[in-house]
């Protein structure tokens, strides 16, 4: 008997060990990623990091002057509000002294959150280039734990948080749109929300209450913290949430089309409430600034854009396949993008051509159609495995087909 206990201790010490070794060389992909992601963001930012060097100046990234003076001022005032118990969604600064509402305001909140103790060492020019580095490092590492997530793959995850945090579009919104800058608590919120829906069951309050602190509260947390920086992020997000429970209803039904769906209940109603809580938490944190904000809208009209504003912001076709206009290697090649009726549009929809290869090889070259979670007992698994390479397709023609 004291053998095979001893035994069995054996080997229980066996694959501790061997957990230990599997999570030291993952920590070690943390840090490089972060790292790398730092070295990444310098590059494809330069020179701003030279403005932080001694008697650099006050440069700080954009052409849009209008813009970039703007958030220079949202840094300090949500400062100077919360410093001095004010309302940051409502100033006097403006038209003083009537009081002016921010609600419908770029203002970006948590850019100034993190402006307020930035602000106590640095300069507001350097605290504004801080703010965009941290975007392109944090986006980035967020989106590398996100595709590990999905794919299991770790040089398909950097690869992936690359081709993220350094998009065209990412590089663009640095004209001085810092409320568009600040992407980076997109992928988190992706990442947590499909760990919600689809890891293992609760079976008790304990595990309950695990998941909940650990998978719904930062899922809505991070949804929140979008909205601190834009609405429209919030409002993709919102859509991306949707399309995944559209998603999960149809897989059910096709998968009882062949007899391998679960129950109802497994299938569908569980991870729709796992939706539902991530939702209801965001929502609890957001109503003290979404509650004014919609008694704004329903009192004012200034915030209705003009007939023509949906027309004059879309894409074009050819916008999504011609290099950007400032891309330095072969964007003079593409100057008649200023002759297109909507050519001087100064946002970018470019996929680039090293995106579009990578999504054509992961829709084509590979066999595998859903991630599979793993799980000490698969029928605590609510379903068979993540969304697949196909759903992520459908969620790109779907926003592809909103910008036009």
């Amino acid at each position: 008997m004291s053998t095979k206990v001893a035994t069995i201790q054996a080997a229980q010490e066996e694959l501790a060990g061997a957990a230990r070794a599997r999570v030291s060389p993952w920590h070690r992909w943390h840090l490089g990623a972060l790292l790398m992601h730092v070295g990444l963001a310098v590059i494809f930012t330069w020179p701003l990091v030279l403005n932080f060097l001694p008697n650099a100046g006050t440069s700080i990234p954009g052409v849009m002057l209008e813009d970039r003076d703007q958030n220079l001022w949202n840094l300090w005032w949500v400062r100077y509000a919360l410093l001095h118990g004010h309302n940051p969604f409502v100033t006097n600064m403006l038209w003083y002294p009537t009081p002016v509402s921010l609600y419908y305001h770029t203002l970006n909140v948590f850019n100034g959150l993190m402006a307020v103790p930035l602000l106590q060492f640095f300069s507001l020019t350097k605290t504004y280039n801080i703010v965009v580095l941290f975007s392109f490092v944090m986006g980035g590492y967020g989106a590398f734990l996100l595709v590990h997530y999905l794919c299991g793959n770790r040089w398909a995850a950097l690869i992936g948080s690359v081709v993220f945090a350094y998009s065209a579009y990412h590089i663009a919104t640095m004209r001085s749109l810092l409320q568009l800058v600040s992407l980076e608590w997109v992928p988190f919120f992706v990442l947590f929300l499909l760990q919600a829906v689809y890891q293992p069951g609760w079976f008790n309050r304990q595990e309950f209450t695990r998941w909940l602190l650990r998978r719904a509260l930062p899922a809505g947390f991070f949804l929140f913290l979008i909205s601190l920086v834009d609405w429209y992020y919030t409002m993709y997000a919102l859509m991306l949430t949707g399309l995944l429970g559209l998603y999960i209803g149809v897989r059910h039904m096709w998968d009882r089309r062949g007899g391998e769906g679960r129950t109802l209940v497994r299938g569908i109603a569980e991870p729709w409430i796992r939706i539902g809580i991530c939702l209801v938490i965001y929502g609890v944190l957001i109503s003290p600034i979404l509650i004014p904000t919609i008694k704004e809208l329903r009192t004012t009209t200034y915030m209705v854009p003009a007939p023509d504003a949906a027309m004059s912001n879309s894409a074009d076709l050819l916008a999504f396949l011609q290099p950007v206009r400032g891309q330095r290697l072969w964007g003079d090649l593409f100057l008649n993008r200023r002759d297109w009726l909507y050519g001087n549009n100064r946002y970018e929809v470019y996929f680039t051509y090293s995106a579009l290869f990578l999504a054509g090889v992961a829709l084509f070259a590979t066999r595998a159609l859903r991630p599979r979670l793993w799980t000490p007992n698969p029928e605590r698994a609510i379903a068979p495995g993540l969304p697949g390479k196909w759903f992520w397709a459908i969620c790109v023609v779907f926003f592809f087909l909103l910008a036009l």
